[in-house]
């Protein structure tokens, strides 16, 4: 997705503000990062509309490049690993195993044997599913360190089933949401432009 103003628009404004000091590139570079910003809140929004994705994980994952007075062009790059389930709003433990509810429209699923436990990496709760075994299947699940409370139990290492959801730029690559980030910035950097030609010409900042 590219976003511009038209070569008439820009002329316009580099002769309003002729003579003023910085007056087009300190316009213009605050114009695209305000749009860039923008843009960006129109992301979470968009991805957030049909997903429980919690807003701090989805912002997180985008990368806003901002403009400078010597080089007029701003990004907006979106990118990450997968999305863990406990980033999904409303994922929680229950006695049969864990709850969540990725996208709205399904309702809440049951994921179970299910539970949370930080990664080894990170120390960030992810959700693990334990095989389906009998009992004495702690052993295997939590090698030496045994299971939480176990005092760290000896025993064999076995595979942790883990779960995650779509990557939200997945759902941004559609061409009904490409269209729909399109148009909201097309508006925004035409909006913004003018506000921070105007707040030059004015000597506010």
């Amino acid at each position: 997705m590219e976003v511009s103003l038209n070569k008439s628009s820009l002329s316009k404004a580099k002769l309003m503000l002729y003579g003023v000091k910085d007056g087009f590139p300190k316009a213009f570079s605050r114009a695209l990062n305000k749009t860039a910003n923008n843009t960006k809140t129109e992301m979470v929004k968009l991805v957030r509309r049909d997903y429980n994705y919690k807003a701090a994980a989805v912002r997180k994952r985008i990368t806003v490049n901002k403009a400078t007075y010597a080089n007029l062009s701003s990004s907006v790059k979106s990118t990450g690993d997968h999305v863990h389930l406990t980033d999904i709003a409303g994922t929680r433990q229950t006695k049969k195993g864990v709850s969540v509810n990725v996208k709205k429209s399904t309702g809440i699923k049951l994921i179970p044997r299910a539970f949370k436990a930080p990664g080894q990496r990170s120390g960030k709760d992810i959700i693990f599913r334990r095989p389906g075994n009998p009992r004495g299947q702690h052993e295997k699940l939590y090698g030496r360190y045994g299971p939480p409370g176990s005092g760290g139990k000896i025993g064999s290492r076995a595979r942790l089933d883990t779960f995650s959801a779509p990557h939200p730029e997945i759902v941004y690559n559609t061409p009904e949401n490409w269209a729909r980030l399109q148009k909201a910035a097309d508006q925004k950097l035409s909006t913004n432009f003018a506000h921070e030609v105007d707040v030059v010409l004015k000597g506010i900042a």
